[in-house]
C-alpha cells in the first residue's frame, strides 16, 4: 500500500521554509485556515494567505482545516460557507477538514455533535469539495457516532506507538509534540495519507479542479465506434432499399428507367387495380406487378408513359399494352408520333377509334 508523508501546520508553527519540508521527503500539508466560534463565524488564522501560497509555490499537496466551536448545524453550514470563500484563491488537491476535539463541545452529546459534523461536510460536498474530519481516536469513540459518518473520510489522531490504521482512515497523524521536520522550527504535527488525493481531486474535478481532457486515444477510438455505428445504420438502409426494389421490379434488367416506372405503378396501385382485370391472363399488370416488361417487348413501360402523356384512355392504354394495337394507330395520316395533340387538333385523337 501506497503511503504519503506530509504535516499540518498553523500560526504557531512560525515562518516555514516550504523548499526545505519538501526536500525532507514530505508531498503535501494541512493548513489552518482559522477557528469558528459558537455562532459559526471565522477568526482567519494570521499565517494562513502566507502559509498556502509558500506551500503552493515549493510544489507540495495543499489541502485546510477548521478548527471548531461551532455549536449548531446551522452555525457549521455558515462556517463552511466562509470557508470555501477563503480558499477560493488557491489551489488545494487535498482535503477540506473540519477539526472537532474541544472540551467546550463535549457536553453537546453524541447525536448533537454528530449532526453538527454532518452539516458541514455534506455543505462542503454540496460546493464540490472534498470533506473530510479531523478529530482524535478517543474523541471519535467517546463523542461522535461514528456509524453514521462512514461515507466521509476521517482523518484521525492517535499518537500511539505501534498504531497504524491503513485505509481504514483516509489520513493519520501520528506525531505532534514529538515531531521534527527540516523546514520548520520547533515541534511540528506529522501525518501519513493513505490515500492519492490528488488524483481523486483531478478525476473528479473537485475542489475546484477542472477533470483532465480525453486522451487522444480515447477520442479516436469513439470516433471510430461512431463511424462504425453509422456504417451499420448506412448498410442497414441500403438494405432495406435494395430488399423493396428487388420485391417490387419484376423485370430481369433493373434500369433505372424501369425502377422509375415501377416505382410509379406502385404508386399508382390503387388507381390501376381496376384496369389490372382487363389483361389477367394476358401476362401484363399496368400497376408494376408481374410482367410488366414482356408482352409488348423491352420496356413496354415507356409505351405506357407515352400513352399517359397523349392521354389514352384506360382501354387504349390495355390495347398498346396487349400489343393488339401501337400507340400510332389511327392517328391522322399514319405519319409522325406526336407526345401531345397539336394546335387546332382533338383533344384525343384515339378517343372513339376505340
Amino acid at each position: 500500500m501506497e503511503i504519503w508523508e506530509g504535516i499540518d501546520v498553523s500560526q504557531f508553527n512560525g515562518t516555514i521554509d516550504f523548499d526545505r519540508v519538501r526536500a525532507a521527503g514530505k508531498s503535501f500539508v494541512m493548513v489552518r485556515a482559522g477557528w469558528c466560534g459558537y455562532d459559526g463565524s471565522i477568526q482567519k488564522d494570521t499565517r494562513f494567505d502566507e502559509n498556502m501560497r509558500e506551500a503552493g509555490k515549493a510544489g507540495l499537496n495543499v489541502g485546510i482545516y477548521l478548527y471548531s466551536y461551532a455549536k449548531t448545524p446551522q452555525a457549521a453550514c455558515m462556517a463552511a460557507d466562509s470557508l470555501l470563500e477563503m480558499a477560493g484563491p488557491y489551489r488545494m488537491t487535498y482535503p477540506v477538514a473540519l477539526d472537532m476535539e474541544d472540551s467546550s463541545l463535549q457536553g453537546l452529546g453524541k447525536a448533537r455533535l454528530t449532526e453538527i459534523a454532518r452539516a458541514f461536510l455534506e455543505r462542503i460536498e454540496e460546493k464540490r469539495y472534498y470533506a473530510a474530519l479531523y478529530t482524535s481516536y478517543g474523541w471519535m469513540q467517546s463523542f461522535l457516532l461514528p456509524e453514521e459518518l462512514t461515507r466521509f473520510d476521517w482523518w484521525i489522531a492517535d499518537w500511539r506507538q505501534g498504531t497504524m490504521p491503513g485505509n481504514r482512515w483516509g489520513m493519520w497523524q501520528y506525531k505532534g509534540d514529538q515531531g521534527r521536520v527540516d523546514g520548520v522550527s520547533g515541534p511540528c504535527d506529522l501525518d501519513r495519507a493513505y490515500r492519492d488525493y490528488p488524483s481523486i481531486m483531478e478525476k473528479y474535478g473537485l475542489n475546484g479542479l477542472k477533470p483532465p481532457e480525453p486522451e487522444e486515444e480515447d477520442t479516436a477510438a469513439a470516433l471510430r465506434k461512431e463511424v462504425e455505428r453509422l456504417r451499420r445504420r448506412l448498410r442497414s438502409g441500403k438494405r432495406n432499399t435494395r430488399n423493396w426494389r428487388q420485391g417490387s421490379a419484376p423485370c430481369s434488367r433493373k434500369t433505372k428507367q424501369c425502377k422509375r416506372e415501377v416505382s410509379y405503378g406502385r404508386s399508382k396501385g390503387n388507381q390501376n387495380q381496376e384496369k389490372d382485370r382487363y389483361v389477367r391472363g394476358a401476362g401484363y399488370s399496368i400497376s408494376g406487378k408481374a410482367g410488366c416488361c414482356q408482352p409488348g417487348g423491352r420496356f413496354q413501360h415507356i409505351k405506357d408513359r407515352q400513352c399517359r402523356k397523349a392521354g389514352c384512355g384506360p382501354e387504349r392504354l390495355v390495347r398498346h399494352h396487349i400489343g393488339k394495337e401501337s400507340h400510332t394507330d389511327g392517328e391522322a395520316g399514319g405519319g409522325q408520333k406526336s407526345r401531345r395533340p397539336g394546335p387546332g387538333s382533338p383533344q384525343n385523337s384515339e378517343k372513339g377509334s376505340g
